[in-house]
């Protein structure tokens, strides 16, 4: 490929003889010559390789020719080829610009100048290209963050702002930028403290907040303040410091968190034993309740059989339960007896549920068990005398609640009322069907003849409390009749299990989903993977799975520490989920490893994603 010379020279045959030179020494070139300041301006964006100049023509010069390469900021290869000039002179030329000096006695010299200045050049061009890349990209990694992104100098003042900042902040980046960052994002009563820390990192180079996660209050632009996962970094430049912050919006967070801290009080607190087992029959949970129930502390339990509180004779009840529950049924009570670790046994009552995952596949067993010790003392004691029956209904854990034939309240207990949110007064009187919402009552009066004729064994039923919220019960019930048989009401036990509804959506959500990024987990994946490619047998199509980690992860939690590490997996989830198609996945494997698993796809797709 020729270079592209322009010849700045007032003799044509000078500026022939340097061509020839060039072309003797092995040089493809393609030349042309100007001698006025408007024939050099008009050739300098044609695309140009290299400038070969005189020092000095009638009507121009090198010097001039330097000027104009720099106001039009172009990086082209200046060489003056020229007679004798004064030392002056040329020290002058080389300040201005030019690569190097090679007079027109010694042309020799003229050829390794240009290859070392032409590849010099393509090098800066290669460079700034490279720049320019980088600088593109870390432009659309700002815009794009998943966190507000904002940068600030050493005087406190808003120098950038990404879209996620104007999102959670409200302020749109053109009145942002220029802002204190203390009146636009910071609450009134931390803005003395962000002052303080900021003179005391200006003056001793640190500050207690910089480069670690802390979650403190960050205020809208319309006064209102929310919660905020904040970490900063300082970074010197030439005006001082700039400061780097990375915010993100944790109102759902510390919702779902609370969510999930009042799911696991009440399991831990459930006075019932909890327990969840793989399908296997290996125990993978084991609650406080359970721990007081049968003696043995969680650590001893956990990822041992089922079997270990099961006493041989019951081993086959138990099988056969679990092969119900494995096939997705429900079993509401199974009166039987466990083994304690003292050997002693205990009478319970077990509800058995499956956990399964997304596309309803059994995956585990949870079990929550209630010692039937007491409850059926009580009972006895219910039969044995009438005076002490009333005694036990108004102390009783369990509701009771009775209707006469116009399906009108005549008796509830404490612990009834107490679980709707009423008093007992309010509720004498009033008919069953106040106490639920539309579907329930659907249900209550279609189910009316069979409760009027037969006993209705336990079963799950809603309810709505007082104060709006739902309440899920056991409900087993009894017709009353008169001497002659006829039917004059219901009697209901009733047994409140909405939080042991709440424990167990929480167990099937744990079992299926990293705890640090809600991805799910192996268990979910490798359950998807098993539905994919039985749909792709059937379909005759193909599926894919992507393992991927991150590079150099490694040096990011030890640079920046193992907080950075976990933000910046939490947001792989998201990143890798814009890239795939809805019904395809995203899992953590574990650590920096994250699977994708793509359906109905083939090798060549698959490389492409």
């Amino acid at each position: 490929m020729s270079l592209r010379v322009l010849i700045l020279e007032d003799r044509p045959d000078d500026a022939l003889l340097v061509a020839e030179h060039l072309r003797r020494a092995g040089l493809a070139i393609a030349w042309e010559r100007v001698d006025t300041e408007a024939a050099f301006a008009a050739k300098l964006e044609s695309g140009l390789d290299l400038i070969l100049a005189d020092y000095s023509l009638p009507q121009f010069t090198a010097p001039r020719a330097l000027d104009m390469l720099k106001e039009r900021d172009l990086d082209i290869p200046f060489i003056v080829v020229s007679g004798t000039v004064g030392e002056d002179a040329a020290v002058e030329v080389m300040r201005g610009g030019a690569r190097d000096y090679v007079f027109k006695g010694n042309l020799s010299r003229l050829r390794p100048v240009i290859e070392r200045e032409v590849r010099a050049a393509a090098e800066r061009k290669a460079a700034r290209a490279a720049q320019d890349e980088y600088l593109r990209r870390l432009s659309s990694i700002f815009d794009t963050a998943l966190d507000a992104v904002i940068t600030m100098d050493a005087n406190g003042v808003i120098t950038d702002w990404n879209p996620m900042a104007e999102a959670i902040f409200g302020w749109p980046k053109s009145e942002a930028v220029g802002r204190l960052v203390a009146d636009s994002i910071i609450p009134p009563r931390y803005r003395e403290a962000h002052r303080l820390g900021l003179a005391r990192f200006l003056e001793t180079g640190q500050g207690p907040v910089l480069n670690q996660r802390v979650e403190l209050e960050g205020i809208h632009r319309d006064g209102h303040e929310f919660p905020i996962e904040l970490s900063i970094g300082a970074a010197p430049s030439a005006h001082g410091f700039v400061f780097s912050a990375f915010a993100r919006d944790i109102s759902q967070r510390r919702h779902a968190e609370e969510a999930v801290r009042r799911l696991a009080a009440t399991v831990a607190a459930s006075t019932d034993a909890i327990i969840s087992a793989d399908l296997n029959g290996h125990i993978i949970s084991w609650n406080a309740g359970a721990e007081r129930m049968y003696g043995f502390p969680a650590a001893d339990t956990i990822g041992r059989k089922l079997s270990v509180i099961v006493p041989e004779e019951r081993a086959a009840e138990l099988k056969a339960a679990l092969d119900r529950v494995h096939k997705g049924e429900h079993i509401e009570q199974l009166e039987t007896v466990r083994r304690r670790k003292d050997g002693r046994l205990v009478e319970v009552s077990i509800s058995f549920a499956p956990l399964t995952d997304e596309h309803g596949t059994v995956i585990a067993t949870t079990g929550i068990s209630r010692d039937m010790s007491t409850a059926k003392q009580a009972a006895l004691e219910l039969r044995a005398s009438e005076k002490r029956y009333r005694r036990i209904v108004e102390t009783a854990f369990e509701g009771v609640w009775i209707i006469d034939s116009k399906n009108e309240t005549t008796f509830v207990n404490r612990r009834m009322a107490d679980m709707l949110g009423y008093t007992p007064e309010e509720m004498h009187g009033k008919p069953v069907l106040a106490f639920m919402d539309p579907d329930a009552q659907a249900a209550f009066v279609a189910n009316r003849d069979r409760r009027q004729q037969e006993y209705q064994a336990e079963h799950e039923f809603r309810f709505r409390r007082k104060d709006g919220s739902e309440l899920w019960v056991l409900l087993e019930a009894s017709p009353d009749r008169d001497e002659a048989g006829n039917y004059v009401g219901s009697l209901a036990m009733v047994t409140d299990v909405t939080e042991r509804r709440r424990a167990q959506k929480a167990l099937e959500y744990q079992a299926l989903h990293d705890a640090l990024t809600g991805l799910p987990n192996r268990v979910q994946l490798a359950d998807r993977l098993g539905h994919a490619l039985e749909s792709a047998r059937a379909a005759h199509e193909q599926v894919a799975v992507l393992i991927l980690d991150l590079d150099h992860f490694k040096e990011v939690n030890e640079t920046f520490g193992h907080q950075a590490g976990d933000r910046l997996l939490e947001q792989v989830g998201p990143r890798l989920r814009s890239e795939i198609r809805p019904e395809d996945i995203v899992a953590r494997l574990g650590g920096d490893e994250f699977a994708v698993l793509l359906a109905k796809t083939d090798a060549t797709a698959a490389t492409l994603t």
